[in-house]
């Protein structure tokens, strides 16, 4: 009987499975079972990366057996902001494991940038003058920066700025720099200063033309000097370079233009006594005017072109002027005085 009994029961103890399958459950058939039923969730990681989280969720798992289902995906990103870690098991698994990854994160300091030193270049103001305007800007605004982050080196207005902290901290005070870099901005002493660099930038840069000019304009004083001491020739090229170094500075000073204005003048006074000497009189008398001489037009003329050549800027004392503009008066006065002109 007890034999019978084992074996009836041995086939229950063996797939004990199949024995709810027979009977009709209070599921519909065909529903998946709990333990198959996965689900998939997301973590977010500020401060720890991903594969730190999966070691100690594994860890746990290993000495306590709390996430027996649990699947890792490590999926970083790049650019430096959230870490991605994916969670696939069962649903009460994946909502603890995530509750302790989020724990664990908030755990651990957030990553530090690392400092670096990094030059600020300078166009318009001086290393000195910048961190000053950068650091009454932070006051001013609350950045946080201090002055010890700033240096100037070597010291002196002509020093170079300097910036010591994080790649952030020196994206920001880049683009402060930018904005605060101009002339608007700069004092007499920073103008002087960004002259000066440029013109050491543009020395240095063409320093082969301008050496070429020095040494030819030295070489050309010396090949002077020796000439001008030359017995005989120095005689001659001391003469011919007085002569064209004369027409040089006539030119220079406007020679010619200053003759075709005392032309001008003197040919509008003789034009003027002219007219003036041919106007009758404001009698009732009936006779022509009798002819005026020569000599008292060109008297006349030289008034009027001396006020002319003293509204014009020339000194009508100067002799060399006044001769000028007598013959010049002289002339205009005979060819109005010709038949048919002024008389």
């Amino acid at each position: 009987m007890r034999e019978m009994i084992g074996l009836i029961l041995l086939p229950l103890l063996i797939f004990p499975a199949m024995a709810p399958a027979a009977e009709p459950g209070e599921g519909m058939p065909g529903e998946p079972v709990a333990v198959f039923d996965r689900t998939v969730a997301l973590v977010s990681l500020r401060n720890t990366p991903p594969a730190q989280i999966r070691e100690n969720l594994a860890l746990l798992n290993r000495n306590w057996g709390i996430f027996p289902s649990i699947q890792f995906l490590e999926l970083p990103v790049s650019g430096g902001g959230e870490e991605l870690l994916f969670l696939r098991g069962r649903k009460e698994e994946v909502e603890e494991a995530v509750r302790i990854a989020e724990a664990m994160d908030r755990l651990y300091p957030p990553p530090s940038d690392p400092a670096l030193l990094a030059p600020v270049p300078l166009v318009h103001l001086g290393g000195r003058s910048m961190r000053e305007k950068l650091l009454s800007l932070a006051r001013a605004s609350g950045l946080g920066l201090d002055p010890a982050q700033f240096l100037v080196f070597p010291p002196g207005p002509n020093g170079s700025l300097f910036f010591y902290g994080s790649a952030a901290e020196a994206g920001q005070v880049q683009e402060l720099k930018t904005e605060l870099d101009r002339p608007r901005h700069g004092s007499p002493v920073d103008l002087f200063s960004g002259f000066y660099r440029e013109f050491r930038n543009d020395l240095a840069a063409h320093f082969i033309t301008v050496a070429t000019y020095a040494a030819s304009a030295l070489i050309l004083l010396c090949l002077h000097f020796l000439l001008g001491r030359l017995p005989w020739l120095g005689r001659k090229y001391r003469s011919w370079f007085t002569l064209i170094w004369t027409r040089l500075i006539h030119d220079v000073r406007g020679r010619d233009f200053a003759y075709e204005v005392i032309k001008n003048l003197a040919e509008a006074a003789a034009a003027a006594a002219v007219e003036q000497s041919s106007r009758r009189p404001l009698s009732g008398a009936a006779s022509p005017a009798p002819p005026v001489a020569p000599e008292t037009q060109k008297s006349r003329a030289m008034a009027i072109a001396r006020d002319l050549l003293a509204f014009r800027g020339f000194d009508p004392d100067d002799p060399e002027l006044i001769r000028i503009t007598s013959d010049l008066v002289e002339s205009a006065v005979c060819r109005l005085r010709r038949p048919g002109r002024g008389e």
